[in-house]
C-alpha cells in the first residue's frame, strides 16, 4: 500500500482520498469497480511493461473519460509509460525475476499512481539538478525526465528513486489556466492593473508621445476559455483625437505563452498566403500573450454563408499556400512528434470511445476498434519523411477571419513533425463540413479537396502523398472525442456518419 509519508500524504489529500479507497482494493485491470466506484485502490504487478500497460491505458481512459485525451496523454499516460519503461530497463535491469508494482488510488478528483521496481534506486536530487541546469543528466536517452517536465501533473520519487509518484488531477492544474480561475481571469481581467501594465510595457507607448487613455476588457462568456479582448483608447501628443487599438490576449501556462509568442513572431516576419497576427507582448504575471488582432469568425462560420464554389476555391487556395509556406519555413521548433506519439493519441481516443459506446452500442465500439486497428496497420507502412515545422492543431477553429484576411492562430502546439498531420487535419475538416452537413454535396467536397492538394503540393506531390488516408482518418478519429464529450442526445444522431467518414477515408 502507498506509504503515507509527508509527500505522499499531501498528494493523496490533493485528490480528496478517504478510507473508502483502501476498502475498495482491486487487483484486476478490467474490474468494473475501478471505473464505477467513487474511490478505488488498484494494485497490479508484472515483470515488464507489456504485462499491463495496455490494460492500464484502457482502465485509466475509462475512469477519466471526461478528461480531454491530449491532457490525459501528456499528464498521465506518458509519465506512466516512461516510468514503467525506466523501472523495467534501469531499475530491474530487465531481470524477469524482478517485479514492477503499480498502485493507483483513484477518486473523482484525480489519481495518485505509484510505480515501484526492485532495483538499487538512483540519485534523484543529483540527476534533477543536472537536468534543470542543462547538464547531461542521462546515460541512455533521458527522455523520461523530458516527458515528466512537460506534464502538468505533480511528479516525485520515493524510496531512493525506486518508486515514481504521479499525482494527476481531472481538472487542469492551476498553472494550466494561467490566472483564469473560478470564472474570473484574475489580474488579466482587472482593468486598472492591465492599464498600468500595458502602458508600461507595450511598444505602442515607449516613445513617450502616445498615452493610454483607457483599457476596456471583454472577458469570455465561458470561464474555461483562454482568450480575452482588450480595447485600448490611445491619445498621441495630448491630441483630442483618440485611436482605438484592439488586442487579443491568451492566458496560457508560461512555457506555452512563450512558445505561442516566439512562433508567431518568427512566422509574422515571413508570412505568405494566410496571415499571422502580430504578437506584441508576452508576460509572466499574469501568464499572458497579446496579439494586435481582432478576429471576427473562424473558417467554419465563414464558409457557412458561401454557396458558390468559386469563392470557396479561392479561400482554399489561400489556405493551401499558407500551409505550404509554414511547412517550408525555417522557424526554430526543436520538438519532434513521432508515429508513436500520434498512435498514443489515437489509442487514447479509441479507449475512451470504446468505454462509452460499449455500454449502449457494442457494434459501434467494434467499429471504433476496427478503425484504430486499420490506422495501426497503415502506420507500419508509412513512408519516411523529413520533419518540418507544423501547426499540429489545425482545426478550422484555428483558421480565423478578421479585417478582410484569413489568419493562422494559436501556435503553442507547434512542433517539427510530418506535414501530413496538418494536411490531414484540414482535409478531415473539409470532409466533415461538406459531407456531414444537412445539405451535403459530395461533388463539392471532392472538388474542394483537389483544389487544396493541387495548391498545397504545387503540382509536384511527394511520395507521402499516398499516406494522406492515414492522416485524414486519424484526424477524424480525434474529432470523435469532442463529439462524445457532449450529451448523448447530441452525439447520437451524428456518430454513425462520423464513423462512416473515418472508414471511407481509409479505403
Amino acid at each position: 500500500m502507498i506509504d503515507l509519508d509527508r509527500t505522499k500524504a499531501q498528494m493523496l489529500a490533493e485528490i480528496n482520498v478517504s478510507e473508502k479507497a483502501w476498502a475498495n482494493r482491486l487487483s484486476d485491470l478490467v474490474a468494473p469497480g475501478f471505473v464505477t466506484l467513487d474511490e478505488a485502490f488498484l494494485v497490479v504487478s508484472g515483470s515488464s511493461p507489456d504485462d499491463f500497460l495496455s490494460g492500464l491505458d484502457a482502465a485509466l481512459a475509462a475512469r477519466f473519460a471526461s478528461v480531454p485525451p491530449e491532457r490525459l496523454i501528456r499528464d498521465l499516460y506518458y509519465p506512466l509509460k516512461k516510468g514503467l519503461g525506466n523501472a523495467y530497463k534501469w531499475g530491474n535491469r530487465k531481470d524477469p525475476d524482478k517485479q514492477i508494482t503499480v498502485e493507483v488510488v483513484a477518486t473523482k478528483t484525480g489519481a495518485l499512481v505509484a510505480v515501484a521496481d526492485e532495483g538499487e534506486g538512483f540519485d534523484v536530487d543529483g540527476i534533477l539538478r543536472r537536468f534543470q541546469g542543462d547538464g547531461q543528466y542521462f546515460s541512455h536517452g533521458g527522455s523520461g525526465f523530458e516527458h515528466f517536465n512537460r506534464a502538468q501533473s505533480l511528479i516525485s520519487y520515493a524510496d531512493g528513486g525506486r518508486t515514481l509518484l504521479i499525482r494527476f488531477l481531472c481538472a487542469p492544474e492551476p498553472a494550466e489556466n494561467g490566472a483564469a480561475k473560478n470564472s474570473t481571469c484574475g489580474a488579466a481581467g482587472d482593468e486598472a492593473f492591465m492599464k498600468s501594465l500595458l502602458a508600461a510595457e507595450l511598444p505602442h507607448f515607449q516613445d513617450n508621445k502616445t498615452t493610454l487613455g483607457s483599457c476596456r476588457i471583454y472577458l469570455p462568456d465561458d470561464p474555461e476559455e483562454l482568450e480575452i479582448k482588450y480595447v485600448l483608447e490611445c491619445r498621441q501628443d495630448q491630441s483630442a483625437e483618440t485611436k482605438t487599438v484592439t488586442l487579443t490576449g491568451r492566458l496560457l501556462p508560461e512555457a506555452a505563452a512563450q512558445k505561442d509568442f516566439s512562433v508567431a513572431a518568427q512566422l509574422y516576419k515571413t508570412q505568405n498566403g494566410v496571415h499571422i497576427p502580430q504578437p506584441v507582448a508576452v508576460f509572466k504575471e499574469p501568464s499572458l500573450v497579446l496579439f494586435e488582432f481582432n478576429p471576427a469568425k473562424d473558417l467554419r462560420d465563414y464558409l457557412k454563408k458561401i454557396a458558390g464554389f468559386r469563392e470557396v476555391a479561392e479561400i482554399i487556395k489561400i489556405i493551401a499556400a499558407g500551409l505550404r509556406a509554414l511547412h517550408h519555413s525555417a522557424i526554430d521548433l526543436p520538438a519532434v512528434e513521432t508515429w508513436d506519439d500520434a498512435l498514443e493519441c489515437y489509442r487514447a481516443v479509441k479507449n475512451k470511445a470504446v468505454a462509452i459506446l460499449a455500454q449502449t452500442s457494442p457494434s459501434r465500439a467494434e467499429r471504433v476498434h476496427g478503425i484504430f486497428n486499420r490506422l495501426s496497420a497503415r502506420a507500419a507502412m508509412l513512408k519516411n519523411f523529413e520533419p518540418v515545422p507544423i501547426h499540429s492543431s489545425l482545426g478550422w477553429e484555428n483558421i480565423l477571419y478578421g479585417d478582410g484576411k484569413f489568419y493562422f492562430f494559436r501556435f503553442e502546439q507547434c512542433r517539427r513533425s510530418h506535414p501530413g498531420f496538418d494536411a490531414g487535419s484540414f482535409l478531415a475538416e473539409l470532409r466533415r463540413f461538406y459531407m456531414l452537413r444537412r445539405k451535403a454535396d459530395q461533388n463539392f467536397h471532392h472538388a474542394s479537396r483537389e483544389i487544396f492538394l493541387e495548391n498545397y503540393f504545387g503540382g509536384n506531390p511527394p511520395a507521402w502523398h499516398d499516406d494522406l488516408p492515414f492522416f485524414t482518418a486519424g484526424a477524424l478519429l480525434l474529432r470523435l472525442d469532442g463529439l462524445l464529450q457532449r450529451a448523448e442526445e447530441k452525439w447520437e444522431p451524428k456518430i454513425d456518419a462520423l464513423l462512416e467518414q473515418c472508414e471511407q477515408a481509409l479505403e
